[in-house]
């Protein structure tokens, strides 16, 4: 992943709250120069070794199920972004785009647990719905149990991980502060938490406290 310097950032606390945050990943493999990508939502954990993995589910009819086994795997996670015009800006600039990405490189394996694929989908929808009032999976239903077969599971052993966090860094402070205010207001409150130490805003409210 081609970047300058001061874009790369290798620091698990500032790379997984962004892969939990915005958990669709574009898995993408390479067999005999042809490629092939799927948006999968993927679980960031680790192994009982501690290592770190990603875990999801794919239908087991996606063409590319059957070339991820034992298959070096590359996955985007495409985090906040947006444009930004020189009117942000204190002091003169030209225009570009600020985005968050995490980019991981690993080894994918590939199961059919049957209906224990039930429990992965549970997981996964309770990271994803509210804590009080959401959906919850009957792992009982009828539909459900017949369609679990259908789905395998992915488990992705990580071997790097990465970020590219493209947010006016190399920006004087004025400027990155007003870059990471504008990209804030594109999204709701309860991405602030996020993006406020990726942007170096809470470093800076810290200094002038």
């Amino acid at each position: 992943m081609y970047h300058y310097p001061h874009y790369r950032e290798q620091d698990l606390d500032r790379l997984l709250p962004v892969v939990r945050a915005y958990p669709l990943g574009l898995v993408v493999t390479c067999n005999g120069g042809s490629f092939a990508a799927s948006h999968i939502p993927l679980m960031i954990e680790r192994d009982a070794a501690g290592k770190l993995q990603l875990l999801g589910h794919m239908d087991i009819a996606n063409p590319q199920v059957q070339e991820l086994e034992g298959a070096p795997v590359y996955v985007v996670f495409a985090g906040p972004n947006g444009y930004v015009s020189p009117t942000v800006y204190v002091t003169r600039q030209l225009p570009t785009w600020n985005y968050v990405s995490v980019h991981v490189n690993g080894r994918c394996r590939v199961e059919n647990p049957g209906l224990r694929i039930l429990d992965d989908i549970e997981r996964l929808a309770r990271q994803s719905e509210p804590e009080t009032g959401g959906w919850t999976l009957d792992k009982n239903e009828e539909r459900v149990r017949r369609l679990a077969p259908l789905i395998c599971r992915i488990t992705i052993a990580i071997e790097r991980i990465e970020g590219r966090y493209k947010l006016s860094q190399e920006k004087c402070p004025a400027d990155r502060q007003a870059a990471g205010e504008h990209l804030i207001r594109q999204y709701p409150p309860s991405t602030r938490s996020i993006l406020e130490p990726l942007c170096g805003m809470q470093e800076s409210n810290d200094e002038s406290a």
